[in-house]
């Protein structure tokens, strides 16, 4: 059974491959920078002084843009590890 799969895709490596590498980096970068640049600098001065209203406004905005990049980390992450098994039988 493995070795019709490895024959039936190993011709598609290379395809298969061009769909996990951007995949991969969608998964990784789309949650890190969002939570590394944006979320945790305004947590952080949200902290300082929680009674600003213009921080808490804030704090919320970006909580609901770090929803929606969480969304295409959602979308890529069954792509990695589709596409992953994949190139690993096709490998």
């Amino acid at each position: 059974m493995y070795e019709t799969l490895h024959y039936a895709l190993a011709p598609y490596y290379l395809y298969i491959k061009m769909v996990h590498l951007p995949a991969a980096f969608l998964w990784f970068f789309s949650v890190m920078l969002g939570y590394s640049y944006y979320l945790v600098p305004v947590m952080q001065a949200w902290r300082r002084d929680s009674s600003d209203p213009g921080l808490t406004l804030m704090r919320n905005w970006v909580f609901e843009r770090f929803d929606q990049g969480v969304v295409i980390e959602h979308v890529a992450y069954p792509l990695v590890m589709i596409s992953g098994i994949l190139l690993f039988i096709a490998g």
